[in-house]
Formats: structure tokens, C-alpha cells, sequence
């Protein structure tokens, strides 16, 4: 290790918080070493929006906006879309202020560039932090050279997953908030230019704002538990199309088309510690919350001023942890208003509508509030005060039963007037539903079931229109007679039943099935003769609205299922619009019915199909499922058919992400099925855990594996010469560009035509295109990433099937750096290609996770190939093919050929030791890529788990072991032990602490019949300081 360097100040993290630190102590005459883990990580889906306050901080230190290299665009406040379908509410920043947006990478470029360039600054990229001790900071470079740095103050600007904050702190767990996808729009117009719009009403809020002349991003959010949700561009246009303006609409489907989604998820952590001693936090180092408020920098840039000022870090804690507490408290609470859907949460969201409209002092104070300019918190709680106060004078008005649903928002205001040693006490445990910590947050659901295929044509063909189905109720079938007038242009007799109607429609809240077809029939009518009967029809749709809203219960139902679906039915044609709060809860009551009790009779069923698809709810899987189920009825009623004929508009306007390859060739189930029996045919230890990997994800990874399996059929086949493994690479890497059916698939599989070899790699291989049949109905970014690695792994594989036989024979690795590289080609782009897939599946693109994922992703690989390669000793040296190196065998005075004999047993053991060592060690790294994965996500998991467990034992048996070296007596684990091993994933896949001691354990079992092998044992402890065990001899 190179000897340890001073400097006055170490600045972690080199993102928007840690450049401006690293500029204003350099400035203040500190010497400063900023120093970057990953620089290409502000290449992602993150933080755009400075507020005003934001921007004066860094026109201050005169790194303000730059056109030339941030691209930045004015912004002047907010234009919020209320879920109602009312005109939008225009917030606008105090004394005309502005804000600026731009891309998140040309930001962090350009602080990062102008950090770099101040003098007293020593910019080092690439460069993590490995320790922290004291003063002392160890870093690691990207050469892997080790050196420290006395420090004599360190600041974390490291992120939401801060080494520093873990030195402080330990492990501070975040709760899922929401996942966002984030997409650009191109050649549209804002109906608020210069400002982010806010739109309410789909599943969670839209965040529009523009970064380019011809671009704006759209972030869509899916709060985590929203019933039906995936995380797919078909997904996002069924739940979030409706509520876009109609000026963009069309800009947004094209986005959604082109499937270039970036996602990210959202935690909250609270900002609760600020740093001890010389260690201070700073910007999401600290803590973070929901972008709603779109504060993170400008609170980070913040955090950077009061830090620079204050004498100790001490100082800044206390000047800091109650000027953050406000912006802290106003994007979870606004979170909580904008995205509830229940009855209180409309009340509050109404209530702030009307405070925003009719108040110019609150509008002022809540953007004093929104961009930092604000932060005392008597004025937030006097903001929600006045809201509240609001709510509960029309509640009291409307539906005074209601108002003691209320309470629970006073949580919020209490929150502020809490003293704040009180407050030093429980706000590290609050939550997103509660400052005070009380109340748990939203979880994440479990999987939502698949829909079905629905033959529409045959249903239809059922569906009757018998008397005995026809309405009975004269009501009912007055307003049918109605609507057929009107249609027909009988509007003298339609005009003479409008009195009629309106006798009827009183009664109609009572009677859902009743006001549905009342609300219909007026609406049809009021479509087809706007002015008919002056008005009076309007009037009557307004009345059934009103009386029908008082008559929803708090959880959205109207009484039972039928009803339910009714009532949302008759909500609809009374003219509200389709994302309006109470749509939105009758829809998730029926979601809530299917989960639970089910729906009912066919009838209902159908009814309910036909409720969901007229309100476009974005719940396709359920509308298919029940209109599948509808199979299985004797006789199907009008109601059926209606359904039907709405699923079929509604699949015909489906929305098909494009594939920039060109037309595809359709994956049938015979495509399928071959793939699955190829993965249990080429390797049956990958297929088992593969088949717990749920939908697109576990289609990915089979498709994925099965393409590298053919990669290292070219690579391993015995009878090629190099120029014939040339053209196959060749022709692999020209038919994985193309579609399915392209030539050069066809080409390919012939040359595997009349090849001796593996029966089953050579079928694989024979049978590309049905591989990529199936592999191109994969999300495109799912292809994209994955054909990426793919075409590096084969690459790789190409260079060193190059590489020619020694006078000896044996085609070989010459050290163990040669292996790792080599292990890298075959392995390690495989770690990578799980990495961008899991994260893809479970939304933690651009997240820590991704991060800490990546940083372990080639280990991963590495550690199952290096035993593949140790198992598998003898099988190579039957091809004359070595992977232990020559400079290990020469080491024990031996020669390759000679490796296996029996009299050269304890030389060989020694020679492939060093191959033992670090397979260990990757394996440990392996854990840690494990558990980086979240607890929630346990078929992920469990896919890590079990290839690990198994290679761990396996190593276990392999290490001291003769067999290794006896051709026919392969290295393997007991059926009886594989079995065990399963049942232990199963069963503490979720508990970290548990799979660190049963890793633990892993090494300290011996195998059956063998003594405990004591240098495992010990170096399992030392390579995993997590370990129970290693804990305990602490």
C-alpha cells in the first residue's frame, strides 16, 4: 500500500452535492480530495429540477447554468391537473423568481468538470472508498492499488446507498416508496410552458417538464401496492394514457411505443443524521424522500452552504436537521394527498384545490414552502391547518358522517409543532404515512396473475337476447325507450319523457342497476341532442351524480359485486371523468372482490368486465381472466356481449411497443416448449432455478442462457479448426442482430448440420431461430440488454479460441490473471447480463442497487465458473484443454501432462490451490451480490441461492479430494444434500442473517466421509467479516 497523503478535506461522491463541496471548502483554501466511484452513474434517471434557492447557490459560487454545457431551461413554477378534470391550478415562485431544469448528466458533468478545474481540488475518478477509519480513509483505485488519505474532515456526498453514512450509522433500511418510469417526449408543447405540470388522476402523479428545445420528460410513478401493476410500456398507457392532455397524448404513445423507458425506484430514509465528530452527510448521504417536491438538490445544495459555514459538524447538525424537517414533511404528506385514493384523502386533495384557487397568500406560501424558501415549520402546519380547516367545513356540508375520517391528517400539522428534542427522538423512525413513525408503509403486492386468452368470436356466438334476459323493471326499460328516440330523431316524443325520467332518477342512488341504465340512456341522449329539453337532461345526470358520490361507501363499493360495477358504470355516464377519485376506488374494489371472494355468476362477470373496460380501467390481466371464465357458462346475457364487443375495440387500440428490428416471427408453444426442454437437456442444475424466475424475467434468462450455451458450443466443440469456430462466431453474431427468421439464423443452423458432438448442444444450436422467436417477444430493452452480453461473451470466446496448443499439447491458460480474463469472457458478462435483467424486473434501474449489484456482478460469474473449471479437470484435459495455468503447474515442478497421475497427487493439489483461493473468495463476493438483491424479491434471490449453495459444496468436496483428478469420477453432490440445500434457501431467502450463518456453515460441514477441511473453514470466516461466525470470534 502506498503511505498515506493528508489533506484538509475528502469529499466522497462527486455527483451535483459532493462537486460543490468540493469547490466552496477548496475556496475557503482547504486542499480537497473529491474522489468518484463510478462516473458513467450520472448516466441515469435522476434529480433535474433546481429550484430558485438552488440556483442562486450555485450563481453564488458562479457555477450557475451554462447553456453551452448544461442545456438548462427557465423554469417559473408549477401548473397543478387536478384529478377532477377541472381546469389546471397555475403556482407560480414569489417575486418572479426562476428555477432551472436540464439533464441529470449534463449537470453532474459540468459541476463535476468546473470541481475538477478549481484549484486546491484533486479530482480522482473511478476512485472508492474501502474504509474508514478514524482520519483515515482507504481508498482503491481503478487499477486495484490500494493507498490512504488522512483526512481532516470527511463528507459523505456518496448517495442514497453512502459508505459513509453505513461508517456512521451502520445499515439504515429505506422503505419503498413508488417505481417511476421516466421517457421523453419530442416535438410537443406544455400547456404551461416553463413550468412542471403535475398531473393527478392515473394510478399515481405525471411529473412533465421540459429539458430540451424539442424535449420533455415525462416521470410516471406507480406507487408501490397499486393493484394491477407492471412495469411495462403497455402497463403505462392503459393506467396513465387517459389522464395525459390531449395535446400530448399522442407524443406519449409514440414514447411508449418506442419502448426507451428508464426507471427508478423511490425510498424514503429520513434525514436524521447529519454526521459525528469530523464525518458529516450531506445532500441523499443523509436521507431522501419522494421527488414529488422535485427539492433533492436544491436541499443538497443547501446541505453543501451550511456545511462550508459552520465551525464543526456538530454546528451543522443543528442548523440543518430543523431547516430540513419541512421540505421532509411536504413531499410525504403532498405524496400521501396526491395519491390516496380513499374518501379523506379526496376531501384533503379537494380541499387543497380550493385553498390554491381562491387564495393568492396560501398559493404564495406553498411555493415559499415547495422551493425552500421556506422552512419554518409553524408556516407548514399553518398551510395544512387552513386546508384541513377547508375540508372539513365542506365535509361537515356534504357528508357529515365523514368528518371524523379526518383525523388522521392531523398527524401532519402536529408534526410541526413537536419540540425538537421530541423530535430528535422519532424521526428516525418516521415513515411516509407517518411523521410519528406509528403506522407502517405501503408494501409491495404480490404478483399480479397473468391475464388469459379470450376467443371473442366464440363467446359472442353464445351470447343471446332472449326475453326471459330482457329488463323487467318499467323503469329500466322507459330509459331504453328514450335513448331509441333520440337515436332515431324522435326528439318530440324523447322531449315529453324527460319529466319522466326525472321522477325516476330520484330513486335511481338506491338502485345501481337503475341508475346505470337511467345515466346511459340520458347520456346517449345528451350526445345525440346536446340542447333537448333546454338542459333538463344535463341537470338530471348531475343530481344521479351527486346522490350516487353520497351513496359510495368509504372503500369505493355500492354494496355487493353486481352492484359495484353498476354504480361505477352509472358514475361514468353521469360524466365524470374516468381518472376521478371515485372511479378510481369503486375500480379497486372490484380488484380487491377478485382477490378475495371473487366475482360471482357469469352475469356479474360480465358486468363487471364491461364496467371496467367502459372506465379504461388499467386492469387488462382481470378484464381477460373473467372474460375467459365466461367459457365455462351454459348461456351468456347481453351484458357478455357488450363486454366482448368493448375487449375487442379495446385490443384492436392495445398499444404494441415497437421492435426496431423489423417485422417478428411469433413465438408459438412449441417454441416454448423447446426452450424449456433445451435448458433441462443442456443443464439441469441451471433449469431448476431458472423456473422460479417469474414471467418476462424468467423468459429472459432462459432465452439468455441458451444463447451463451450455443456461444460455448462453438467454443468447446473438439472438431472445429479455428477458421470453422470463425465462421460460426461469425454467423452467430449476424443472426443475433436480426429477427427470428432472417437468413442468416437459417445459415447458421446449417452448419451444425452434419457436426459430430453433444447431441443436445448441437439440437440447440440447429434450432437458433425457435430460441429467437421466443427471445424477440421480450420487452425490447430485456433484448437489448441481454444481446449485448451476449455478443461480448462470444467475442471474448473468439479471442481465445485463438490461442494455439504448446509443444506439449495442451491448448492452456498461462496464469491466473490469464484465467480470471478468461473467466471474465465466459462468466462475468453473464454476471453483468443478470445484473441489467434484475434490476430491469424488479425496478432498481439507476438505484444503489444497481450499483452495489454491479459492483459485485463479474464475482458472481466468476466464483460458479471457476468451479465448474476445478470440477471439471479431467473433462478438459480428455480435449487437451487446461484452465489450471502453467505457471501453477510449473510451480510444483510438474508438467500438464503429468497433473492427473496418481504419484503426482499432492503437487496437483497444490497447483490447483490457487484456483481453490480465489473461487472462494468470489464466492463470498457472490453472497454479497446476493443479498444486494432486495428481501422482497425472493425468486430473484432464490435464483442466486441455490447455483451458490451448491458451488460452495461442491468446492467443499472438490478441495483435497483425489477424485478430482480421476477421469469417471466427477465431483458431485449427494441428491439427498442438493435436496437440503433447497430447502434451506426456501427457507431463509428473506433473512440476511440467516443466509450469512448458513453460508457459514457451508464451509464448515464437511462432506460425507471426508475429515473438516480446517484452511475452509478459516478462510470462509476471514473473507466474510458478516459472518456469524467471524462475529462471534470478534
Amino acid at each position: 500500500m502506498v503511505r498515506a497523503q493528508y489533506t484538509d478535506v475528502m469529499v466522497v461522491g462527486a455527483g451535483p452535492a459532493g462537486s460543490l463541496a468540493a469547490v466552496t471548502h477548496a475556496r475557503r483554501g482547504a486542499r480537497v480530495v473529491l474522489v468518484e466511484a463510478n462516473p458513467r452513474a450520472a448516466q441515469r434517471f435522476a434529480g433535474e429540477w433546481i429550484h430558485p434557492a438552488g440556483a442562486r447557490i450555485l450563481e453564488k459560487h458562479a457555477l450557475g447554468p451554462v447553456e453551452a454545457t448544461a442545456h438548462h431551461h427557465a423554469c417559473e413554477g408549477f401548473a397543478v391537473f387536478p384529478d377532477d378534470g377541472t381546469e389546471a391550478i397555475a403556482l407560480h415562485y414569489v417575486e418572479q423568481q426562476r428555477g432551472f431544469t436540464c439533464e441529470h448528466d449534463a449537470l453532474v458533468g459540468s459541476l463535476r468538470d468546473q470541481a475538477a478545474a478549481t484549484p486546491g481540488v484533486d479530482y480522482r475518478p473511478f476512485t472508492r472508498v474501502v474504509a474508514i477509519d478514524g482520519h483515515t480513509v482507504t481508498l482503491r483505485d481503478e487499477a486495484g492499488r490500494e493507498h490512504e488519505i488522512h483526512a481532516e474532515r470527511i463528507i459523505g456526498a456518496d448517495g442514497r446507498s453512502s459508505i459513509v453514512r453505513k461508517h456512521l450509522y451502520g445499515e439504515r433500511e429505506a422503505s419503498l416508496v413508488s417505481h417511476m418510469a421516466g421517457l421523453e417526449l419530442h416535438d410537443v408543447e406544455l400547456p404551461f410552458e416553463r413550468h412542471g405540470h403535475v398531473l393527478l388522476g392515473g394510478p399515481g402523479p405525471i411529473l412533465l417538464y421540459r429539458i430540451g428545445p424539442s424535449a420533455v420528460r415525462a416521470c410516471i410513478d406507480i406507487p408501490a401496492g397499486t393493484p394491477g401493476a407492471r412495469r411495462d410500456a403497455r402497463y403505462l398507457w392503459e393506467a396513465f394514457g387517459p389522464r395525459m392532455p390531449a395535446g400530448l397524448r399522442p407524443a406519449f404513445r409514440r414514447a411508449l411505443e418506442a419502448d426507451k423507458l428508464l426507471w427508478a425506484t423511490n425510498r424514503f430514509l429520513p434525514r436524521a443524521g447529519y454526521g459525528e465528530g469530523h464525518v458529516a452527510l450531506i445532500g441523499d448521504a443523509v436521507g431522501f424522500y419522494h421527488p414529488l417536491t422535485a427539492s433533492g438538490i436544491t436541499i443538497a445544495f443547501k446541505d453543501v452552504e451550511a456545511l462550508a459555514a459552520a465551525p464543526t459538524v456538530e454546528a451543522y447538525s443543528r442548523t440543518r436537521e430543523p431547516r430540513s424537517y419541512v421540505p421532509e414533511l411536504l413531499a410525504n404528506a403532498l405524496f400521501q394527498v396526491f395519491t390516496r385514493d380513499d374518501q379523506s384523502a379526496d376531501a384533503i386533495r379537494q380541499a387543497v384545490f380550493k385553498v390554491w384557487r381562491e387564495r393568492p397568500a396560501e398559493r404564495e406560501r406553498t411555493m415559499r414552502l415547495l422551493g425552500g424558501e421556506e422552512l419554518r415549520l409553524p408556516q407548514f402546519g399553518g398551510a395544512f391547518v387552513q386546508v384541513a380547516l377547508e375540508a372539513a367545513r365542506d365535509t361537515a356540508k356534504e357528508r357529515p358522517e365523514q368528518l371524523g375520517r379526518l383525523t388522521e391528517w392531523a398527524r401532519w400539522p402536529l408534526a410541526s409543532v413537536v419540540p425538537s428534542a421530541l423530535r430528535s427522538r422519532y424521526r428516525g423512525r418516521s415513515t411516509t404515512t407517518a411523521p410519528f413513525g406509528a403506522l407502517p408503509d405501503r408494501q409491495e403486492r404480490a404478483a399480479t396473475p397473468r391475464g388469459a386468452e379470450v376467443d371473442i368470436d366464440a363467446l359472442l356466438a353464445r351470447v343471446t337476447d332472449a326475453a326471459d334476459l330482457a329488463p323487467t323493471d318499467l323503469r329500466v326499460r322507459r330509459a331504453h325507450t328514450y335513448a331509441d328516440l333520440v337515436r332515431a330523431g324522435e326528439l318530440e316524443e324523447a322531449r315529453a319523457m324527460v319529466e319522466t325520467l326525472a321522477h325516476d332518477a330520484a330513486g335511481a342512488p338506491e338502485d345501481p342497476a337503475l341508475a346505470r341504465e337511467l345515466a346511459v340512456a340520458i347520456a346517449s341522449g345528451l350526445e345525440h341532442a346536446p340542447g333537448l329539453a333546454g338542459g333538463h337532461p344535463r341537470r338530471i345526470l348531475d343530481q344521479l351524480q351527486a346522490a350516487l358520490r353520497t351513496t359510495q361507501a368509504p372503500d369505493g363499493t355500492f354494496g355487493d359485486v353486481y352492484d359495484t360495477a353498476l354504480g361505477l358504470e352509472a358514475l361514468h355516464a353521469t360524466g365524470l371523468p374516468i381518472f376521478h377519485s371515485a372511479l378510481r376506488r369503486a375500480r379497486h374494489a372490484l380488484v380487491r372482490a377478485e382477490e378475495t371472494t371473487g366475482l360471482g355468476d357469469p352475469r356479474t362477470v360480465a358486468i363487471v368486465a364491461r364496467a371496467l373496460l367502459a372506465t379504461e380501467a388499467p386492469h387488462v390481466d382481470l378484464v381477460e381472466r373473467a372474460l375467459a371464465s365466461l367459457e365455462e357458462a351454459v348461456l351468456l346475457g347481453p351484458e357478455a356481449g357488450d363486454a366482448l364487443r368493448l375487449y375487442r375495440e379495446a385490443r384492436a387500440a392495445r398499444l404494441q411497443p415497437r421492435r426496431r428490428r423489423g417485422p417478428k416471427a411469433k413465438a408459438t408453444a412449441e417454441d416454448r416448449g423447446f426452450c424449456k426442454e433445451s435448458l433441462l437437456a443442456v443443464s439441469r442444475s441451471f433449469a431448476r432455478p431458472i423456473e422460479m424466475l417469474p414471467g418476462d424475467l424468467g423468459t429472459a434468462v432462459t432465452c439468455g442462457y441458451l444463447l451463451c450455451r450455443i456461444a460455448d458450443t462453438v467454443e468447446d466443440n473438439e472438431h472445429f479448426s479455428i477458421p470453422e469456430r470463425d465462421t460460426r462466431y461469425a454467423a452467430f453474431l449476424e443472426a443475433l442482430e436480426g429477427p427470428a427468421d432472417a437468413p442468416a439464423v437459417a445459415a447458421f443452423e446449417d452448419l451444425f448440420r452434419d457436426v459430430d458432438g453433444d447431441p443436445a448442444e448441437l439440437e440447440l444450436c440447429r434450432n437458433l431461430g425457435r430460441v429467437l422467436r421466443v427471445f424477440r417477444a421480450l420487452p425490447e430493452g430485456m433484448q437489448r440488454k441481454t444481446q449485448r452480453w451476449v455478443a461480448e461473451m462470444t467475442r471474448g470466446m473468439q479471442i481465445y479460441s485463438h490461442r494455439q496448443a504448446g509443444e506439449d499439447g495442451f491448448t492452456a491458460v498461462y496464469t491466473l490473471s490469464d484465467l480470471e480474463r478468461y473467466c471474465y469472457f465466459v462468466a462475468g458478462t453473464v454476471g453483468h447480463m443478470l445484473t441489467d435483467l434484475f434490476v430491469e424486473s424488479i425496478g432498481e434501474v439507476g438505484s444503489p442497487t444497481e450499483m452495489r449489484l454491479r459492483e459485485k456482478a463479474e464475482s458472481f460469474g466468476l466464483g460458479l465458473q471457476l468451479v465448474n473449471i476445478l470440477k471439471d479437470v479431467t473433462d478438459d484435459r480428455a480435449r487437451d484443454v487446461s484452465y489450471v495455468p502453467r505457471t501453477a503447474v510449473a510451480r510444483e515442478g510438474l508438467e500438464l501432462g503429468v497433473l492427473v497421475d496418481a504419484e503426482h497427487r499432492e503437487a496437483a493439489h497444490a497447483a490447483v490451490a490457487p484456483l481453490f483461493d480465489r473461487a472462494q473468495e468470489h464466492l463470498g463476493e457472490a453472497l454479497e451480490y446476493t443479498l444486494a438483491v432486495p428481501a422482497e424479491h425472493t425468486a430473484v434471490r432464490l435464483f442466486c441461492l441455490l447455483p451458490l449453495w451448491m458451488a460452495v459444496r461442491t468446492l467443499v468436496h472438490a478441495r483435497g479430494n483425489d477424485a478430482m483428478f480421476v477421469a469417471g469420477q466427477p465431483v458431485k453432490i449427494a441428491r439427498s444434500e442438493v435436496e437440503k440445500l433447497i430447502a434451506d434457501c426456501l427457507a431463509s431467502a428473506g433473512n440476511d442473517d440467516a443466509l450469512r450463518e448458513h453460508y457459514d456453515r457451508l464451509w464448515r460441514t464437511s462432506p460425507q466421509g471426508l475429515a473438516p477441511n480446517p484452511s475452509l473453514v478459516g478462510e470462509a470466516s476471514a473473507l466474510h467479516p458478516n459472518s456469524p461466525a467471524q462475529c462471534e470470534s470478534n
